[in-house]
């Protein structure tokens, strides 16, 4: 029974020896512990003092069979909160919007991205498309008007939602949407362009109050509250994507005023302690978040997590060598969708 004691706890640190982390004395202790309870000597106190150590390198890597097991289970968890999140119109506005505290004077973008704006549902009607040709019959659509902040926008709920490809909106008259506008809504004005449309482009099959309005470009959701960038004036961010940090390290220079504040949704990275988070950009380039202990809400910030972030005060750090910004503020999600 010794003798299946040892075998089973040698094989906890199974490769452990050859892992170039390992500490020479923690190994040497580790066979003496082993011999030990092999040969019967002091058994009890030998497997306590053992476990101890498995469990001291589980905290480092992953030895024990349960420290395996928890450690796939935490990975299979990641992976299914990150498929969920890309599902979500969350995870859409972060990289396909510009958002601003106000829609109807909005932060230029040199991005290129959409608008973000939000307003009620004050139309909805059920409609029979025109035919395409003698053969077709017509095909069902939904359609919506919303009066943004901005102005009104004009949308066919079937291919209008968040995703590629794009899920179907519904909503009813009075409730609430976000829209990310991706042109002006008269780009098939036939009285400005002259453009007559397609037979097969819906936006010409319409009645008569849509005909020339629907959108082309961007994407809607319905919520369940005004998205949270319209409380943040304080900071008035500037809502920047990914591609910005990349090329503020890689030329190791920031573009925006020292006053100025950035937004972005970020995965949160390592853990750096002491207060420090690493985010990765691109895959290659990576820069440090600096979060206060005052910080409100600062349990939204989870590696492996999104996070909508609020940050200032940025500087190239020569201890960290890297950029540097300070978080003023946090939010797990900017919109929920209803």
């Amino acid at each position: 029974m010794v003798a299946v004691v040892a075998v089973t706890l040698g094989s906890a640190l199974a490769g452990a020896s050859s892992h170039p982390t390992d500490d020479p004395a923690v190994e040497a202790e580790r066979d003496a512990l082993i011999d030990k309870i092999a040969r019967g000597e002091d058994v009890q106190a030998s497997v306590k003092r053992f476990a101890a150590l498995v469990k001291e390198r589980d905290g480092k890597v992953a030895t024990s069979l349960a420290a395996r097991e928890a450690e796939e289970k935490a990975r299979i968890a990641e992976s299914e909160y990150r498929k969920s999140y890309e599902k979500s119109a969350d995870h859409d506005l972060g990289w396909r919007c510009t958002l601003s505290v106000d829609p109807k004077h909005p932060i230029t973008s040199d991005e290129g991205r959409f608008k973000g704006d939000w307003g009620r549902v004050v139309k909805k009607e059920k409609v029979t498309l025109a035919p395409k040709n003698a053969l077709d019959d017509g095909e069902p659509a939904t359609l919506y008007e919303v009066a943004g902040q901005a102005r009104h926008y004009y949308l066919r709920g079937e291919t209008f939602g968040a995703g590629f490809p794009p899920r179907a909106v519904e909503a009813n008259v009075g409730d609430l949407m976000v829209v990310c506008d991706g042109d002006d809504g008269h780009h098939d004005n036939t009285e400005r362009t002259g453009w007559r449309g397609s037979p097969d482009d819906p936006s010409t099959r319409v009645p008569e109050y849509w005909r020339g309005k629907l959108q082309r470009h961007g994407f809607a959701a319905r919520i369940a509250a005004t998205p949270k960038i319209a409380e943040k004036a304080k900071w008035n961010p500037i809502h920047i994507t990914g591609s910005k940090y990349f090329w503020a390290i890689h030329d190791v220079k920031w573009k925006y005023p020292d006053s100025a504040y950035v937004l972005s949704d970020l995965t949160i990275g390592k853990d750096l302690g002491g207060g420090h988070w690493e985010i990765t950009v691109d895959n290659r380039q990576s820069f440090v978040i600096e979060v206060p202990s005052t910080l409100r809400r600062r349990e939204a910030i989870v590696v492996g997590h999104n996070a909508w972030l609020i940050m200032g005060h940025a500087r190239f750090d020569r201890a960290w060598k890297k950029l540097v910004l300070v978080v003023e503020d946090v939010e797990p999600h900017y919109i929920t969708e209803k």
